[in-house]
């Protein structure tokens, strides 16, 4: 997060730099510490909803080939057949199953 931001204001920063696309609604999912106890660094994870196409910037360091569009049924079943490797991505893939009672 830049200084002075604040989570929310972060994640629709992040998502329009990386991705190009602006939401119209953001919802907070979770909030967790990294590595409890050895460090204070969160990670929120948000849902961005509505979303509409504008302009990706990236960074001069970063490099995203491919925004790929992936249905949220078909992100459950690679979370639960354990074809991502990332915590984060499989913790908001199951907490948003969860929170919106999908059990697919």
């Amino acid at each position: 997060m830049i200084l002075g931001e604040n989570p929310e204001e972060a994640a629709l920063r992040e998502l329009r730099e990386e991705t190009g696309y602006v939401a119209e609604e953001i919802h907070s999912l979770i909030s967790v510490y990294n590595s409890y106890g050895y460090t204070t660094e969160r990670t929120n994870i948000f849902v961005a909803k509505n979303l509409k196409l504008d302009t990706q910037s990236l960074d001069e360091d970063e490099n995203i080939l491919e925004i790929v569009k992936i249905p949220v049924k078909e992100c459950i079943k690679m979370a639960k057949e354990r074809k991502l490797s990332s915590v984060t991505q499989n913790l908001a893939i199951f907490m948003y199953a969860y929170i919106n009672g999908i059990n697919e």
